[in-house]
Formats: structure tokens, sequence, C-alpha cells
């Protein structure tokens, strides 16, 4: 069995379980920085998707996609 090395907290909302609660202990491959630095790109892309589909599942894509490549401009990936 592998052991995963953890960290001791986080505040990213990404840890949070389903029901909302932080997790005891956060994996060490989580990566906070990248987190915060996408997540500045979520704006830009609902715009893009909301302009650019007219049903659930071609927003989901877009969204995706446009995420995607933003993360790639920004050199996140």
């Amino acid at each position: 069995m592998r052991k995963i090395d953890l960290m001791a907290y986080c505040n990213c909302a990404e840890i949070l379980d389903k029901s909302g609660k932080e997790y005891p202990r956060i994996p060490v491959w989580h990566n906070c920085d990248y987190i915060k630095k996408r997540n500045k790109l979520i704006p830009q892309a609902l715009a893009y998707a909301e302009a650019n589909t007219t049903n659930p599942y071609q927003f989901t894509q877009a969204f995706s996609n446009k995420m995607d490549a933003l993360a790639k401009e920004a050199k996140l990936v």
C-alpha cells in the first residue's frame, strides 16, 4: 500500500468535503497557489461560455475548454 504525504492545513474551498467541512489533512500534491491563479480565470471563462452557448451541455464543454485555454495562456500548465 502506498503512503501519501500530507500537509496539515489549507484554506482552499476545493478541499472541502461534500458536507462543506474541511478535510483534516490535505494531500501534499494539493497546490494552493495554482488553484488561486486558476480560480482568477473563472469569470472570463464563465462570460465566454454564457455568450457562446445555448444549452447546459454546450455551456459545460465551452467553459471547460476556455478554462484549459486560459490556463495554458497564463502558463499554469
